[in-house]
């Protein structure tokens, strides 16, 4: 065999060991979104872009949902795998337990008690079924959706009705990219930048 072809090798294992976990994440949180949104009978892409206000990030020309994110007091990180954030989220719980976690941004402080910890937070299927039924909760709580997605940020009025205004946004730009593309509701679009 000639030395090409090991160069070509090696060049494959290093694009799969470096590469790969991005492209994982990068489609990890619209798979677990579309499911539960479905599932759950979420209307008008809420629980998308909510994500997308929590997590969003670009990623090659994308605007995506980043499944391994952390914000720990205000201040928010995107790691390229699990095992890096669940690192640092294990370092971080030692200094405070105000960490939003994954996909979906769930405070481990406030909501750390619904999962087994820390590491099943940061799971995108977990995270975002979570936040789903969060989401949920808060609707038959308010009879109202304006103020469900108000309230999975914050209960203060100022920062709801900031929230809101980005969540609209997303939705918004999640709409215009499905009309752009002319495709059904059923297909969800890559939001391009």
């Amino acid at each position: 065999m000639t030395s090409d072809f090991y160069k070509k090798i090696i060049v494959s294992v290093i694009f799969i060991i470096f590469f790969y976990p991005c492209f994982l994440n990068s489609q990890s949180c619209l798979k677990e979104i579309n499911y539960f949104q479905n599932k759950f009978n979420i209307p008008n892409d809420i629980l998308y872009a909510i994500a997308l206000t929590e997590s969003g990030r670009f990623y090659k020309n994308e605007f995506i949902p980043w499944a391994w994110t952390v914000n720990v007091k205000g201040s928010g990180k995107f790691f390229s795998n699990k095992s890096d954030l669940d690192k640092f989220i294990n370092n971080q719980k030692n200094n405070t337990q105000n960490i939003d976690i994954g996909c979906m941004q769930i405070n481990y402080f406030y909501h750390g008690e619904d999962f087994e910890d820390t590491k099943t937070m940061s799971v995108p299927k977990k995270n975002v079924e979570w936040a789903a039924k969060h989401i949920i909760k808060l609707f038959e709580k308010n009879k109202n959706w304006d103020e469900a997605i108000g309230k999975y940020h914050s209960f203060r009025k100022k920062k709801m009705k900031t929230y809101l205004k980005k969540v609209e946004a997303n939705i918004s730009l999640i709409q215009k990219r499905l009309e752009s593309r002319k495709i059904s509701k059923s297909e969800k679009p890559k939001i391009v930048a």
